[in-house]
């Protein structure tokens, strides 16, 4: 089971102007408590909800938590 808080201060700007706080690779696997290659290993079976900014893979902190709990 999945538990604990998410901490980023990381925001972005959703489709409808509301604010939603991005996590990276890095924190979404502390909050997971699993290495960084399982995150990518997710991502790349696409089992896991995430888009690329820049290249690099950012996770909605609110689309994460409904994902953990589907799973859970």
């Amino acid at each position: 089971m999945v538990t604990g808080d998410i901490r980023s201060t990381r925001t972005g700007a959703g489709l409808q102007g509301s604010r939603r706080q991005l996590l990276t690779v890095r924190e979404l696997a502390d909050h997971l408590r699993v290495h960084r290659s399982t995150i990518y290993r997710l991502l790349r079976h696409h089992r896991i909800p995430g888009f690329r900014i820049n290249g690099d893979w950012r996770f909605d902190r609110d689309e994460i938590e409904r994902w953990t709990k589907r799973k859970t």
